[in-house]
């Protein structure tokens, strides 16, 4: 499997059951780099490799996704569908939507909606000065959270 280091703008995540396949993987090149480009986030990684086939990319080392709207996740590890904008992220997760800071284990996120689930995982909230921890947060919406403790 070849990898390129990469800095590329680029939509989000993939379906989980596709993370675990053995992939016929292609270097990011320039022809998906340029096509890329009019994306709203931008993927910053050590290494990013993408399947055409699945039309599904893979980073791995000091992944961090910026959001045009100023938001980010960061994580060791993730996978994303290009289409669909949806994927998963494992390892040191760390969400930021303006104040709010989602830190996980795990995290689904669909990156046109921000709606994201993290398992085991906190919610620190400094506008209204809260903390909480559960086995799972959810981020429904701008400023709504569901939590499983």
């Amino acid at each position: 499997m070849r990898r390129a280091k990469a800095l590329f703008p680029m939509a989000f995540f993939c379906a989980a059951a596709a993370a675990g396949a053995a992939w016929a993987q292609q270097p990011v090149d320039a022809d998906n780099a340029s096509e890329l480009a009019s994306r709203t986030f931008i993927v910053h990684a050590d290494e990013v490799s993408y399947d055409r086939e699945r039309d599904l990319y893979e980073a791995a080392g000091n992944v961090r996704i910026q959001h045009a709207s100023g938001s980010t996740l960061t994580a060791d590890w993730l996978a994303f569908n290009r289409t669909t904008e949806v994927g998963i992220a494992t390892g040191h997760v760390r969400i930021v939507d303006h104040q709010d800071v989602v830190v996980a284990d795990f995290a689904a996120v669909d990156l046109r909606s921000l709606v994201a689930l993290a398992q085991n995982a906190a919610l620190d909230t400094p506008g209204p000065g809260f903390h909480v921890r559960g086995e799972r947060v959810q981020r429904n919406g701008v400023n709504t959270y569901s939590i499983v403790a």
